[in-house]
């Protein structure tokens, strides 16, 4: 089987650590309860703030995110990566962030990481043949539909954000609940 697990709002919690820089850096109180929407930066700061915040997110930022599943369920993930092709695809777009990912999944447990960056994950899902994809944006699953069509199996990672748009997916609620829909369990 092959498949592709989203890294932010799916493994890492991007989010969390995103929100509390940027207060840092404009000196804000923005609180965090789940966003109303994806791009949620668009509703506390400006164009110019969000790029200084994108720019400031170096080595440290990325290195230090949290994990949104369990040590057990990292140990599980591992294994799974060992039986079958697995992929991490981000769309973080900066630098390094290839090598940040995959120093931070290595963090993780993941022995042999493999991370792919993309802007849209459709092409990516065409291109590997992918049976799955696990992600927390509904775009993203929408292109892999477009190319894939019912040859991909589509889970969107329930999120205030995404909790009133509908479409061809399945949604889940955490790895625990992908896994078991999956029947990798």
């Amino acid at each position: 089987m092959k498949f592709a697990l989203d890294l932010d709002g799916c493994l890492a919690d991007f989010n969390t650590s995103a929100i509390a820089l940027g207060n840092r850096l404009f000196g804000t109180s923005v609180g965090w309860d789940d966003p109303p929407q994806w791009d949620y930066f668009k509703l506390h700061w400006t164009e110019e703030q969000q790029d200084q915040l994108w720019n400031a997110m170096e080595e440290e930022f990325w290195l230090g995110l949290n994990p949104l599943i369990s040590k057990h369920q990292w140990q599980d993930l591992d294994r799974l990566c060992f039986k079958h092709e697995v992929y991490f695809i981000t769309s973080r777009t900066l630098g390094s962030v290839k090598r940040y990912a995959e120093a931070w999944l290595a963090n993780q447990g993941i022995t042999y990481p493999t991370v792919l960056v993309a802007k849209t994950k459709g092409l990516l899902a065409w291109g590997l043949e992918l049976d799955f994809v696990w992600d927390d944006y509904p775009e993203f699953l929408r292109n892999v539909k477009y190319y894939r069509g019912w040859k991909t199996r589509c889970y969107l990672e329930n999120h205030e954000y995404n909790k009133d748009l509908n479409g061809d997916w399945i949604r889940v609620s955490g790895f625990a609940d992908l896994l078991q829909k999956e029947g990798l369990v």
